[in-house]
Parts: C-alpha cells; structure tokens; sequence
C-alpha cells in the first residue's frame, strides 16, 4: 500500500468506533498492517507514522478533525459530538501548554548559561 492511501485507511477504521470503543494504537497499527501497510518496518515506526498521519488529517480534513482522543493512552474514536471534540481539543491545548513552560525553562537556562563568564572546566 501507499502512504497516500494511509489517511484513507486510518478514517475507514476509526469511523465506525465510538468514546466507549476506541481502538489503542497497537491495534490501529495491526489493523493497518493486515491492510497492506507498515509490512517493512518495526511497531515502533509502524506507530510514529500512523500518529503523523492522523496529524495530517487532524489539521487539514473535517474528517481528521473528528478523530479523538486523549492524553490517556486509551485509544482513537470518531467524535460524534461538539463536546466529544472538545475533549479532545482541551487534551491537545494542555499538552501545548506544558510543551511551551518547557521552551521557556530551556530558553531561560540558555541564557543563564550565555550570561555566565567562561570557565576552564566548561571546556572539557
């Protein structure tokens, strides 16, 4: 299979399940893999790829949009609601904010270190 009928793939499974029977991502992956895909490479790369299309698809297709989930690990359904959508969102949104607290600690240490005079052990 290609990786252009990936997107395709991935909405034909998860369409049909609902909040209460969400499909986890190994078997996401599985169900693909007895589709034609991932055949050549590891469970681990199967799931990064898979997890990068269903980003394609969350930000570029109505669809995509309604594909759910949350931070809990518990699967992937199709949300058939505002609010279900709205989980989901709020899940992304936590998970930016907690990203860019770590840009900012990072950024902040960066610039400690720009400001501290050079010392012979930092060389080493």
């Amino acid at each position: 299979m290609t990786d252009s009928s990936l997107p395709s793939a991935i909405l034909g499974l998860v369409r049909h399940r609902r909040a209460d029977d969400r499909i986890g991502r190994l078997e996401l992956v599985g169900a693909l893999r007895a589709r034609g895909f991932f055949l050549d490479v590891s469970d681990e790369t199967a799931d990064r790829r898979m997890r990068a299309a269903i980003a394609v698809l969350r930000t570029t297709t109505e669809e995509g949009a309604r594909i759910a989930s949350t931070s809990d690990g518990s699967g992937y359904w199709y949300a058939r609601s505002p609010e279900e959508i709205e989980v989901c969102a709020a899940g992304l949104a936590s998970r930016i904010s907690s990203i860019n607290a770590a840009v900012r600690n990072m950024r902040r240490e960066a610039d400690r270190l720009r400001a501290r005079p050079l010392v012979q052990e930092n060389l080493f």
